[in-house]
């Protein structure tokens, strides 16, 4: 491989192998979203009346409890809901920040470009982590239920509500304007590398600290802009050539990352939305018509 060559044309126009992978990739990939739309219409229930509907659903006519069946599935169809919102957020923001990155490097905006697609890894490795344990936390709720579990008792998955919140309203600002309290966020550097720990190829870890290399005032961002002459000699002086040109010495290394960036992130991404979808199903097995009282195995 080499970028060096092609450093001018790096996503819309050029031969090298790497390169037309990645583009083929993107490709594939914006097929693969397109069926998801461009808007979703949330059901949002506040958190107040939702409690007023489950109270009123676990309560029968003389004030005595009766079954839990159809609190849980107001409780769980709600989550549903939720889950849905999550993912729609996930993949509109993603496909936001792909489409500025590919642009970026099209312009010849390698910096900025790499600090996008920094975001995207970011964005892209929290998706997976989410829909994982979404999926994963339904997956123990299917094997553990005992029969009539779902009529017998207030069958809650606080974790993923936890998931859902922080997902969507989490934050790392003292003052959250969707939310009368604040809902702290997971930290980033915690989910990737727990994620890195599980990569039998060790690619996520120095991909990310590259792409963070490059994004704060440091030496890779700044020799995007710096030109080592191939004559200079460490004994003698030299003139080195800074310029505004993205074309200096770092940059078919950034180019490289930015693009094995992409590539993660949209892999990452399509991971997600099967963690999300494989999560749901479990959830309507559990409520399904065909059993609708006991654990569907």
């Amino acid at each position: 491989m080499n970028l060096a060559q092609h450093i001018n044309t790096v996503i819309s126009q050029t031969d090298d192998e790497f390169v037309l992978k990645v583009r083929s990739l993107i490709k594939n990939h914006k097929l693969f979203m397109s069926k998801y739309g461009k808007r979703y219409i949330w059901k949002f229930t506040p958190t107040e009346y939702l409690g007023n509907s489950l109270k009123k659903s676990a309560i029968s006519g003389n004030g005595e409890a009766h079954n839990f069946y159809t609190f849980n599935k107001i409780y769980h169809d709600d989550i549903e809901g939720d889950i849905k919102a999550l993912q729609s957020v996930f993949i509109y923001r993603a496909n936001s920040l792909l489409e500025t990155s590919i642009s970026l490097l099209n312009k010849k905006d390698y910096l900025a470009a790499a600090i996008t697609v920094r975001s995207l890894v970011e964005l892209s490795a929290v998706s997976l982590h989410h829909a994982a344990m979404i999926e994963g936390n339904y997956k123990k709720l299917v094997q553990d239920l005992p029969d009539q579990g779902l009529i017998n008792l207030i069958v809650d998955l606080p974790y993923v509500r936890e998931i859902i919140e922080k997902g969507i309203w989490g934050t790392k600002m003292p003052n959250n304007p969707g939310k009368k309290i604040t809902i702290n966020q997971f930290h980033i550097t915690d989910i990737l590398k727990k994620i890195a720990s599980k990569e039998s190829n060790e690619y996520l870890k120095p991909m990310y600290e590259f792409l963070c290399e490059a994004t704060h005032p440091n030496v890779m961002g700044n020799f995007l802009f710096v030109q080592t002459p191939q004559a200079y000699k460490p004994n003698n002086s030299s003139d080195i050539i800074i310029e505004q040109l993205q074309i200096g010495d770092a940059t078919p290394h950034l180019i490289e990352k930015t693009l094995g960036g992409i590539s993660w992130a949209i892999l990452a991404l399509e991971g997600a939305v099967g963690h999300f979808e494989k999560g749901i199903a479990l959830k309507r097995t559990l409520f399904s018509e065909a059993a609708p009282l006991r654990l569907v195995k």
